[in-house]
């Protein structure tokens, strides 16, 4: 039986191409923009993307803000980035810290100056730009006026940005051994005979330095 085919004329939109840089699974790759070096390592990632970097201008900050890839991409081992720091005009370069953006809310990456620039190994894509970090650590005695009666020394330390480094304890001129409960924040020191003789007027020291360099430090003057 004849029969005939009409067929309806459609235009095929051509598929995007990818954006971004491409990152072979098996080879070291380097790229930039603006103010921004990265460099991919062999392996850095489970198969061959594309790495896309947004530059954005942020008062906020001492660079522009960079915007690199999707936040969901999972990343198997650390890639360098380096921000130039455009507005350099602290003389002491420790104060100066890559922050990551998220939500509107920013959190410190482990980074380091040199030659103008921030340096960090990050495992994650998302938004980074240069801050600083002039803050001093908070210290806080917890009921100081009992440490006598209970026989511990317990503070609460904390930062509000970079995150802590170390502290220093001393009793007396005396370094001791402060344990750390992160989970609340907080250290304690249990006293001790051996170390810490009884009955007399005791002179605790705290010093406590983030990791932009910024120290507090709290004397506490107790009786045990």
């Amino acid at each position: 039986v004849p029969f005939t085919i009409h067929g309806l004329q459609t235009e095929i939109t051509p598929s995007e191409s990818p954006k971004g840089k491409l990152v072979k699974l098996n080879t070291s790759e380097q790229h930039s923009i603006g103010g921004l070096s990265l460099k991919f390592y062999e392996g850095s990632f489970y198969e061959d993307i594309y790495v896309d970097v947004e530059q954005k201008q942020n008062n906020n900050f001492l660079s522009s803000s960079y915007l690199i890839g999707n936040d969901y991409t999972p990343i198997a081992r650390a890639f360098r980035m380096a921000i130039k720091v455009d507005h350099d005009t602290i003389s002491d370069k420790a104060k100066y810290c890559i922050a990551r953006v998220r939500n509107g809310n920013k959190s410190a990456v482990y980074s380091h100056y040199k030659n103008g620039e921030m340096i960090a190994y990050v495992s994650r894509f998302g938004e980074y730009a240069v801050t600083t970090d002039t803050i001093a650590p908070k210290i806080n005695p917890i009921n100081h006026f009992s440490w006598g009666n209970n026989g511990i020394v317990t503070l609460v330390i904390s930062d509000n940005f970079s995150g802590i480094k170390n502290y220093r304890g001393e009793i007396d001129g005396k370094w001791v051994k402060f344990e750390a409960d992160n989970k609340n924040a907080t250290i304690s020191y249990k006293l001790n005979t051996k170390h810490i003789a009884r009955g007399k007027n005791h002179k605790l020291t705290l010093t406590v330095t983030d990791n932009c360099g910024n120290t507090n430090s709290l004397s506490q003057n107790f009786m045990w």
